[in-house]
């Protein structure tokens, strides 16, 4: 994209080019869904301690399972920066998926999966190192009486579209109990 398609399509400088990316990616999935939004109540960049700027969770029966899809905002750049036009990819360059198993008719919020990925955001950006495929991460320790993490495991994310640096998928697969 140029920079005066971008300036067109986003005339606003708080405007917010990469969340919308995001939610077109999944609007091609989940359609007309309203998925739950988990926002912190104070964002980093205001003196809190997280660094993520939302978190959605969209229901979800994909492979036959139903589950839950957890996405990030905040790993890549989400507002207005013409600085960034024609980089291969902006901040970290991908975001966090997460699907959770989960009863339809279970409506609480999985706090746990949030906190994993507001704990996986502050080691990136305190790090500044980011995941690709082939990366691992310890699954220690159960993080919900009802779950039971099986591993972490960084993979592509084929339902949220191209990506340019590989998202990290699937990092907390979770089995109820039984």
């Amino acid at each position: 994209m140029d920079l005066e398609t971008y300036r067109a399509r986003w005339p606003e400088e708080d405007s917010s080019p990469g969340w919308d990316a995001i939610e077109d990616a999944l609007a091609a999935v989940y359609g007309d869904q309203k998925p739950k939004h988990y926002a912190p109540a104070l964002h980093a960049a205001l003196g809190g301690p997280d660094p993520i700027d939302g978190i959605s969770l969209y229901r979800s029966t994909a492979g036959g399972v139903a589950h839950l899809h957890l996405v990030t905002y905040g790993f890549s750049q989400l507002y207005y920066d013409e600085a960034l036009l024609g980089k291969p990819y902006s901040r970290f360059g991908f975001e966090l998926t997460l699907r959770l198993r989960q009863d339809p008719a279970d409506d609480e919020m999985p706090s746990w999966a949030i906190n994993m990925a507001q704990n996986i955001a502050r080691y990136v950006f305190k790090s500044g190192r980011w995941f690709e495929p082939g990366h691992c991460m310890p699954a220690e320790g159960r993080r919900d009486r009802r779950a039971r993490p099986a591993g972490r495991a960084p993979r592509d994310e084929p339902a949220a579209g191209h990506r340019p640096r590989a998202a990290l998928s699937d990092v907390a697969r979770t089995q109820a109990k039984t």
